[in-house]
């Protein structure tokens, strides 16, 4: 922050000078932080001229020079006559809601005296009325941190209620200021009988009832305590409708509301009381009247607490919810309020809800603000509303709202800070809703008795000490603006050098305003005070400021200048002289400045400064001194800044040279390039040998430039050169130039390359590794470039290969010979090898191996010899005569060889036995250079295997053989897998020829022609090229059989069987001599007895043709032969005509399908009257006889229609079948 002083020195040491000399006590509080309750009250017992009593322990909250409120609460008498019970004012005692502000003049506290510096009361008191004295705090600028309240009315008492405060000058809101619900007690709910007023009206039905009557509830506190004769109303009008004029009236009989209380606002009348059809009539009575406004009234210049709320009764687990306490009193003086937004408030409470048969009490009244303001700073909010009755859930029963209170304000309109101003009644309202609001009233002057408000201050301080430097003019004293007495106001300040107390004269200047300031210097400790005269003749002598002056200070005295270079530390700058004057203590503090005109505080506060490390910039420094209200600053102390040296550089870059060179002279900068300090400048130049330790450089050192010398011992070698510049008064300002870098190496010594090689043409040498050289700049900084020379050329660098960083040569595939050699380069040294020459010999050619008749692959089986391989006579290599050397080398798979360890050397080669398909190629060499000939290809064949042929077979004589083919097992395997095949036959196994007919089927097989003799057979098998791979088979004889000599058989003649058990007996012929039978079934189905028996039983014959095939066989020989079984449904006829006809047609009655041999039958035959007439069986020996027509006894019988009853049994299985039927005998 840059001040221009002494602008600001008049208002220092506040805080200090309050230490040193402390106020006189008096009744105006500082400045402070308030909240909760501030007053302090007492029930006045009697008042007397210009005093009041009060109890010895109520006194004891006094004490001289405090400001009290005196106020009477309450002293309405009313008439309690039914109809009339509070209806208006009928007489006053004392002055109800009469106040007055007066100070404390002395209190004694042995008899609860207080005695006021007024002996003459605003207005007359009656103390049976309840009058109070509250003590009233006189602040300077309070702040209201927490909300601030009052104790609640006390009737018991006589006190609270009421918030009072005055302040000289600000008062902030930060909280609220509130007296809601802190005046007149709202009535209590009570047990009641709930008997409704309809029961009984004239009882039930009066205004007002002794405190033991059950059948109402309590009315509510108000203003009127008393009857117009001065009779307390309580005990025996404590209940009941009627109002206490401000106090809700109780409600009457079956649980009505309570009366809302009022004040400047009517309160509203209780709900109507709980209503049953048939039980109470058909007009439920009305609750609890409200209170009556104060307005229009004999007592409405008062301010009143805001009357509470009446109540009603409850049954038994009910509850009456009690009336609602009125809004207390607030009275507040000040000459300006920053209201933050925040309220000033006075509320009526609301009633709470009753529950169940019970009636709500009434809501409390609005109190009273009153408050006086000069200004405002702040939006401020005030409210004085009525509060609410309670409800009941049942809709009955609701308590009258409270009527709104007083606001009264100084002003003749509402200030625009006001946002908002309230004194609203409540709900339930009064017949006439707008009769329920209060009041707002204007133009509110505080009465004060004795007194003017009358308060001064420092402005400086903003209370009443102050101090001042005996060289510095005083300020202003301000005043509040006098409230109270009677305007115009006339003001004379006066001053004294003598005490608080004595000494004062009019004040010098102009001393008739309403504030002060001194007109000259003033020499020593002064009181001021201001006196304040109204038209009245009142005059208020506010307490005195008191302003402290002290000598200014002396001998602040700073050195010494100085000179840095930029960044350098200035030395502390210290007192020259001892400082004297002031009040003895010192405090300092310390400026700096650019310009010696605009100042920065710094914050240092010690006698002696030292100026920051590093200064930048020429500075100023001065200091200041305060002892009390005095202030000096010193002469300023210039501390010259020179600029660093600047632009400091060496030209001449880094060097490197090889021994035996010679560095460039170094050049630097000069002026005006170079730059800063004094523009005066000196030279020194240094040398290092690792850039940390330096000495000054040998030679001529003091110029701007430098000239190496490299004979100095430290080349070859490196050496750092810089340049020291120094500037200003004695050199103050150095600067150091960047070093150069100068490097002498050494020669390179050891560059060598590998030795010389001889090669074939076309093949890459081994690579040229070349040593490590030495000496240069070292390891790390060389290059290397290759270079060739051969009979084509000189020597040339080998491109990719200049200043590598590779030491090594790889050289490529060469066609002749050729020399390398290898330049080493390490900073400004070089050095050139030894070259080298690598010999390149032709490359072999001709090189080729063949089989006889030039062919290059051959094939062959397995295990056989091949042919000779051929090689060709090369050339090339050495070219020398002789100079060739063979390797002839072998592989199974054409890619991974091996040279051949026996008779494999010479320019042909003869393979061994071979049983894999093997690879052959020769290498021929001469010198360095060698030839591998093109492979030759010798494939070997697998040997044939699994050339197994069937086994023999015994053929029948004139039968065909089964084909001749591969024996089950293994396949034909080996060779080239593609085959040929021969068969051939011999009689004796010895003697061989092709077999007759196709001998030669490509899927190996033979068909043998029919059999005449005993035949030997074999199969011969060949594969691959030229059939290199052959193969015989085993051998296999065909052996000659046959049948005796008129052989043959027969399987039976065909049957048909109409039979129902499905048995059929065969009957072929027995095998011959020799041979053996078999049957077996070809169509059909049937189970065989025994399937060798030419004879045997059949069983589980199909319906239909049923084949059987009779085989005797004998050695590879057989006959066989069928035979047919007809199987048919049993054929019964319905019908014959046995007349004898000479056909004999139809002449017996024939049962088709019986198989008589092998079943058991029985035929009944009955004639319509049941009578059997013929029977048959096969049964114990007896033979079956068809029926001819007669009866048993011969007799023919009778045309007609007969019954039979047939009964078959097998005799295979004992299975037994029945039928019967009808059957007509006819004879025509």
């Amino acid at each position: 922050m840059i001040r221009k002083l002494p602008n600001y020195i008049n208002k220092l040491i506040i805080a200090a000078s309050l230490l040193l000399f402390p106020c006189f006590a008096s009744s105006i509080s500082g400045q402070e932080e308030i909240g909760g309750v501030v007053n302090r009250y007492a029930k006045v017992t009697s008042v007397g001229s210009g005093y009041v009593m009060v109890s010895v322990a109520q006194a004891a909250q006094f004490q001289p020079e405090d400001y009290v409120l005196l106020i009477q609460m309450q002293g309405v008498g009313i008439q309690t006559i039914q109809g009339s019970y509070g209806v208006n004012v009928q007489s006053v005692y004392g002055t109800p809601g009469g106040y007055e502000f007066l100070k404390v003049l002395s209190v004694n506290y042995g008899t609860g005296r207080i005695d006021f510096t007024r002996n003459v009361f605003i207005n007359t008191y009656d103390v049976a009325s309840n009058v109070q004295i509250v003590q009233v705090p006189f602040y300077s600028s309070p702040t209201v941190t927490s909300s601030l309240s009052a104790q609640p009315w006390n009737s018991a008492s006589g006190t609270g209620g009421v918030i009072a405060i005055m302040a000289a000058r600000k008062l902030t809101l930060n909280a609220d200021i509130d007296a809601s619900g802190l005046g007149f007690r709202g009535a209590t709910g009570v047990f009641g009988i709930g008997e409704c007023v309809y029961t009984n009206i004239p009882a039930n039905s009066l205004d007002s009832y002794p405190e033991t009557y059950n059948n109402a509830g309590f009315k509510g506190e108000g203003v009127a305590i008393h009857d117009l004769n001065k009779i307390l109303l309580y005990p025996n009008h404590a209940k009941g409708q009627g109002r206490n004029f401000t106090g809700g009236g109780g409600g009457n009989g079956w649980f009505p509301g309570g009366g809302g209380g009022s004040n400047r606002g009517k309160g509203g009348d209780g709900g109507l009381e709980k209503f049953v059809l048939g039980l109470c009539g058909n007009d439920p009575h009305e609750g609890g009247y409200g209170g009556m406004n104060i307005l229009g009234t004999i007592i409405q210049n008062g301010i009143f607490q805001g009357g509470g709320g009446g109540a009603s009764t409850q049954a038994n687990g009910s509850t009456a919810s009690a009336g609602g306490h009125g809004g207390g009193i607030v009275i507040i003086v000040a000459d300006t309020i920053d209201g933050k937004n925040h309220f000033i408030k006075a509320d009526g409470n609301t009633a709470a809800n009753s529950l169940s048969d019970a009636g709500a009490g009434g809501g409390g009244a609005g109190g009273s603000v009153a408050v006086s303001f000069r200004n405002y700073s702040g939006q401020l909010r005030i409210s004085a509303d009525g509060g609410n009755g309670g409800t009941n859930a049942g809709g009955f029963g609701y308590g009258g709202g409270g009527g709104g209170g007083l606001i009264w304000i100084n002003g003749s309109t509402i200030s625009p800070m006001i946002t908002a101003a309230s004194v609203q009644h409540g709900t339930l309202a009064p017949t006439t809703p707008s009769e329920g609001n209060g009041e707002i009233k204007y133009n509110y002057i505080p009465r004060l008795n004795g007194f003017l408000f009358n308060s001064i201050w420092s402005v400086a301080t903003g209370n009443k000490t102050d101090s001042v430097c005996s060289n510095v003019l005083y300020g202003q004293i301000a005043g509040t603006n006098p409230v109270g007495g009677t305007p115009p106001y006339t003001y004379r300040w006066e001053i004294s050098t003598s005490s608080a107390t004595s000494g004062f004269s009019t004040a010098p200047g102009v001393s008739s305003q309403q504030n002060y300031t001194p007109s000259g210097l003033l020499t020593q400790t002064t009181w001021f005070r201001r006196v304040v005269t109204d038209n009245g003749g009142i005059t208020d002598i506010s307490l005195p400021v008191r302003i402290i002056v002290h000598p200014y200070i002396i001998n602040n005295v700073i050195g010494n200048p100085d000179t840095l270079c930029y960044g350098q530390h200035a030395q502390t700058i210290i007192p020259v002289q001892a400082i004297q004057a002031g009040n003895g203590i010192y405090s300092y503090s310390w400026q700096s400045s650019s310009n010696n005109t605009d100042w920065t505080d710094l914050q240092v506060t010690g006698a002696s400064y030292l100026p920051p490390d590093g200064l930048t910039a020429t500075t100023w420094f001065r200091r200041l001194v305060r002892s009390g209200s005095c202030s000096d600053i010193s002469a300023p102390v210039r501390i010259n800044v020179l600029d660093t040296v600047r632009n400091n550089s060496i030209i001449t870059l880094p060097q490197e040279i090889c021994e035996g060179m010679a560095f460039t002279a170094l050049s630097a900068t000069t002026a005006p390039t170079l730059g800063g300090g004094d523009d005066t400048y000196r030279f020194r130049w240094e040398s290092s040998s690792d850039g940390n330790t330096w000495a000054t450089a040998v030679g001529v050192n003091n110029t701007s430039g430098y000239d190496p010398d490299e004979s100095a011992p430290y080349f070859p070698g490196q050496q750092y050169f810089r340049r020291v510049v120094l500037s200003g008064s004695q050199n103050v300002c150095v600067n150091i130039s960047r070093p150069v870098l100068l490097n002498s190496y050494p020669v390179i010594t050891g560059n060598t390359v590998a030795a010389d090689q001889t090669i074939c043409a076309g093949t890459v040498p081994v690579p040229l590794n070349g040593s490590i050289p030495h000496n240069g700049k070292g390891e790390g900084s060389y290059s290397y470039t290759w270079q060739d020379s051969s009979k084509f050329h000189a020597w040339t660098d080998i491109p990719g290969y200049v200043k590598v960083t590779s030491g090594n040569f790889a050289p490529p595939a060469l066609m002749d010979t050729i020399r390398y050699r290898r330049i080493v380069f390490s900073s400004a040294c070089t050095d050139i090898s030894k070259s080298v020459i690598i010999n390149v010999h032709k490359p072999v050619t001709g090189n080729a191996v063949s089989l006889p008749g030039g062919l290059a692959d051959t094939t062959v089986c397995n295990g056989a010899i091949p042919h000779l391989l051929i090689g060709t006579t090369v050339s090339g290599g050495t070219g020398l005569p002789g100079d060739y050397t063979y390797q002839w080398s072998s592989s199974s798979d054409n890619a991974v060889w091996a040279d051949i360890a026996q008779s494999a050397t010479s320019r042909d080669y003869q393979p061994q036995m071979l049983s894999a398909t093997t690879w052959f190629r020769r290498r021929a060499v001469s010198g360095q250079c060698f030839s591998e000939s093109l492979p030759v290809k010798i494939t070997v064949l697998p040997s044939i295997t699994n050339n197994t042929i069937a086994s023999g077979q015994i053929v029948c004589k004139s039968d065909t053989p089964a084909p001749l083919a591969q024996a089950g097992g293994p396949a034909l395997s080996g060779g080239s897998g593609s085959y040929s095949y021969l068969w051939e036959q011999s009689i004796d196994g010895s003697s061989w020829m092709p077999a007759a007919g196709a001998n030669n089927l490509s899927d190996g097989t033979y068909h043998p022609p029919v059999m005449t003799r005993t035949m030997k057979y074999r199969r011969n098998v060949t594969s691959g090229a030229n059939n290199c791979c052959r193969s015989v088979s085993n051998v296999l004889e065909l052996v000659l059989d046959s049948l005796p000599v008129g052989s043959s058989i027969n399987a039976g003649p065909d049957t048909i069987i109409y039979s129902f058990d499905h048995i059929v007996g065969l009957a072929a012929d027995p095998p011959f001599t020799g041979g053996s039978g078999r049957w077996t079934v070809l169509e059909g189905s049937g189970s065989f007895n025994d399937e060798t028996d030419n004879d045997t039983k059949v069983t589980g014959l199909a319906k239909g043709i049923n084949t059987f095939l009779w085989t005797v066989t004998k050695g590879a020989c057989k006959l066989e032969d069928e035979v047919d079984v007809s199987v048919v449904d049993m054929f019964i006829p319905e019908g014959f005509s046995p007349n004898d006809d000479p056909a004999g047609y139809n002449n017996t009655f024939i049962i088709k399908g019986l198989d008589l041999p092998n079943q058991e039958a029985e035929l009944r035959i009955v004639n319509g009257a049941g009578t059997e007439v013929f029977h048959t069986s096969n049964r114990n020996g007896s033979e079956w006889t068809d029926w001819d027509g007669k009866n048993s006894r011969g007799t023919d019988l009778p045309e007609g229609t007969y019954y039979y009853l047939l009964t078959l049994k097998s005799k295979s299985n004992g299975q037994v079948f029945k039928k019967s039927g009808f059957v007509v005998l006819k004879r025509y």
